[in-house]
């Protein structure tokens, strides 16, 4: 588990951190594939109800007082690595470990300053009492009843509030405030329930004496003189809904009266409420066909995103739609733009990748091109449906990332997209329109589909793709690295497997998805979110380099550029081999470090083979050694054209291209049988470019190995004296 110790996995993951930790630790965690897969592991086994190994059945568990010495950081190193690498070897070990540290350190803490003292001296009695316990047990004498409790201190006074009054003496004083709190209820409910009626007959009978009054002075007078007019009849009290529900309601508030101490304000209260005045229910419509009221749209508070229409019947699959395969008709769908140092060298190349052209400003992109942007430089494109697109390349001395250049290929979106690429390699910047919301369909070769909703306001995401070449594995074999960046909120990613499964995620503002971790439980690697605290370095605006590198990089586009789409426009591709060619031999590192990598792009094997073979100087034959490595890592398939063409241009025989496929890929260890073939190779090999792999990755398994004037170009003896010193070294 390389540069992070178990405890701080543990810590990262319960959020014991500091801000600036936290991101040191975050980032180590994404740059390593072990620290994922043990990050993937701890919540799985801390998930898992039932967790038992053979180390706990046939050994004795973990001890309580290590792992309380090892959570407080009491152990010695030695034995802290040891229980680290039983951990890591033992699941139910590493699940304890885990839980224990959450405890901990994840959730609340308690305040032990809300513990009554005299909870504390009886529980750690009973312990002490049980431990120097040494003869039989003594039955203790039973408790008198009229026992009164001893004085107890004032701090513990504050906590009990007076329970132990309460709980022993004479049983009137328990009997006496239960009876005085029953019938300030009853007094409660009764007085409640004729204020209710009073306030509502009054109501009534005024109401009725006023429709019969109405009544009266509108129909003729019908009763002969000398009878006298028969009285309105007395009008019963008949509480409707509205009534029942507000007295149903009063009644409701007694428990909190009686919990506040409020029982006296309470029967106040109910008394004054009958000179409230109430109003009588409305008389019920007439049978007219009321009309519809408009309904109030729900306003958004300040500080909050309206959630969009499509997401609130949660109808992801017609919002998404279906997968569809891609469509190259060869219609037009954008122009090129401008970003970056000067005129990027932004191309674009054939389908059987033989012919290349670079773009010009404004130029027209059709459906099915393949675009590429060269190591060292950055280069957009704006789509007709207002998507915007930014390719981003890259070199070593600019961000310390395995990625050089960034190719895709664009297609016609279907009606319900805005845009459909298919991502090949490197890093992309996807700004969404920002009047509406925007769709994309992001594919990846032979892998698997991703489809992203983004919100209005032009939003911005990014995605790396990256492809890792496996070292020490034979055949060549390379493992995907995608991630999804995130700084806005409301955006909704769904990714398809080949074989059509398909998983939906929200993602949060400020997040990084790594959207291929290794998960054994699942057939498919799973997304890992991490917190994002900012945005990536390449996805904010050009850096600003240094004066140096910018003008090599300004000089170096000019060469390419005069070379391929000046003097050789109907075959570029051979016309930037030649500037290519002769930038090698230019006395500007920068400059040969981007012709080096520019070989790599061009598909150019041959001439970094001969690089390796014949340019003495250390720092050009590393680069070449990256580009290669880089190149096995993209195309792992194509192994076999390296082979073909080193034979063809340098006659290589067939354990010479076996020994250079092995070294490119490297070692995962090192080993003393491992050292031993390299140091092997330094002395006896037969071409300087072995030597020098050889050379390369023994430093790289073996960083303690000092130089000891190593050179692959010296001859047999002053190579056999380094490899002597260094063999002295690794003992």
């Amino acid at each position: 588990m390389p540069q992070l110790s178990l405890k701080q996995i543990l810590a990262y993951l319960d959020d014991a951190l500091e801000a600036r930790t936290l991101r040191e630790v975050s980032e180590a965690i994404a740059q390593s594939k072990e620290l994922q897969e043990l990050v993937a592991r701890i919540q799985r086994v801390t998930r898992r109800r039932s967790l038992l190994s053979e180390g706990e059945r046939e050994e004795e568990a973990l001890p309580a007082t290590l792992l309380a010495q090892y959570l407080e950081g009491t152990l010695s190193p030695e034995e802290a690595g040891e229980l680290e690498r039983r951990c890591l070897q033992d699941d139910a070990v590493l699940a304890e470990v885990a839980t224990c540290h959450q405890l901990l350190y994840g959730g609340a803490q308690l305040d032990r300053s809300r513990t009554p003292p005299s909870a504390y001296r009886r529980m750690y009695g009973l312990l002490e009492g049980a431990e120097s316990k040494s003869g039989p047990t003594a039955v203790p004498a039973a408790r008198s009843t009229s026992q009164e409790v001893p004085a107890l201190r004032p701090e513990e006074q504050a906590w009990l509030l007076g329970l132990p009054m309460m709980v022993h003496g004479p049983w009137s004083k328990r009997v006496v405030p239960l009876a005085v709190i029953m019938l300030l209820l009853l007094g409660l409910t009764v007085s409640l329930y004729f204020a209710v009626s009073r306030s509502t007959i009054r109501t009534v009978s005024s109401t009725q004496a006023a429709k019969a009054t109405r009544e009266e002075t509108s129909r003729p007078e019908t009763v002969e003189q000398g009878q006298v007019k028969p009285a309105a009849e007395p009008t019963t009290f008949v509480p409707d809904a509205e009534q029942s529900r507000r007295l149903s309601g009063w009644l409701l508030l007694m428990p909190m009266f009686v919990a506040q101490g409020a029982i006296g304000p309470g029967c106040l209260a109910t008394s004054l409420i009958g000179e409230f005045p109430w109003e009588a229910p409305a008389p019920r419509p007439s049978p007219e066909i009321p009309k519809p009221e408009p309904k109030e749209e729900f306003v958004v508070p300040e500080g909050f995103e309206p959630i969009p229409r499509e997401f609130q019947p949660r109808e992801v699959a017609e919002l998404l739609g279906r997968i569809s395969p891609p469509v190259n008709d060869g219609r037009v769908l954008g122009t090129s733009a401008l970003s970056g140092v000067a005129d990027s060298l932004f191309c674009t190349w054939s389908a059987d990748g033989k012919q290349m052209r670079l773009l010009q400003p404004q130029d027209k992109l059709l459906a099915g091109q393949h675009l590429q942007v060269w190591p060292g430089y950055r280069a957009a494109f704006r789509l007709d449906s207002g998507v915007h697109v930014e390719l981003v390349g890259n070199i070593l001395e600019i961000h310390p990332e395995p990625v050089l250049d960034t190719m895709c290929q664009i297609f016609t979106p279907q009606p319900t997209y805005d845009a459909d690429l298919l991502l090949e390699r490197g890093w992309f910047v996807f700004t969404g329109r920002k009047e509406t919301a925007t769709r994309l369909r992001l594919r990846f070769a032979g892998q698997e589909t991703w489809d992203v909703y983004l919100p209005p306001g032009a939003p911005r995401i990014l995605v790396a793709v990256s492809w890792r070449l496996q070292r020490g594995r034979e055949p060549v074999q390379s493992l995907p690295n995608r991630e999804l960046w995130t700084l806005e909120s409301g955006v909704l990613w769904r990714r398809t497997t080949p074989d059509g499964v398909s998983q939906i995620f929200p993602v949060f503002s400020y997040s990084r998805v790594l959207a291929d971790v290794p998960d054994p439980e699942l057939p498919h690697p799973s997304p890992l979110m991490l917190p994002a605290p900012g945005p990536a370095s390449w996805m904010e605006k050009p850096v600003k380099l240094p004066a140096t590198l910018r003008a090599e990089l300004e000089a170096f586009q000019r060469a390419v550029y005069q070379r391929a789409a000046v003097e050789n426009p109907a075959q570029q591709l051979a016309g930037a081999r030649q500037a290519l060619i002769e930038q090698l031999d230019t006395n500007q590192r920068y400059q040969a470090y981007l012709a080096v990598f520019g070989l790599a792009v061009c598909n150019q094997l041959d001439e970094l083979v001969r690089v390796l073979d014949n340019r003495p100087q250390p720092d050009i034959r590393l680069a070449a050694r990256e580009a290669l490595h880089y190149w096995l890592g993209q195309y792992p398939n194509q192994a076999e054209q390296l082979v073909q063409a080193v034979r063809a241009a340098f006659r290589y025989e067939p354990e010479e291209t076996q020994l250079l496929l092995e070294l490119l890929r490297g070692y995962p260890i090192g080993d003393r049988e491992i050292a031993n073939r390299l140091l092997e190779i330094m002395l006896r090999g037969k071409r300087a470019g072995l030597r020098y792999l050889a050379w390369a990755n023994l430093r790289e398994l073996f960083p303690n190995v000092r130089d000891a004037n190593y050179s692959p170009d010296a001859g047999p003896e002053a190579r056999e004296k380094a490899v002597s010193v260094i063999r002295n070294q690794l003992r």
